[in-house]
């Protein structure tokens, strides 16, 4: 089952990596997909909401690195 991970670009004091982000669902899903969404904190949906209904559509439709639609 393909499974999204979401972080936060300033989550962690702006060190969060991307291994950080997909490492734990990795460990409970092989077909992980991880992103960083920039700009943003711990509240990804409410300070991203556009980009964040862009990565949904685009990775529902098979394409979650896909943000320019």
């Amino acid at each position: 089952m393909p499974v999204l991970a979401l972080g936060a670009g300033y989550g962690f004091g702006g060190n969060i990596t991307m291994p950080t982000v997909i490492y734990g669902m990795k460990i409970l899903a092989q077909n992980a997909t991880g992103i960083i969404v920039p700009n943003s904190g711990h509240w990804i949906l409410e300070e991203r909401p556009v980009f964040v209904i862009k990565l949904l559509n685009n990775f529902f439709s098979a394409d979650p690195t896909e943000t320019s639609k």
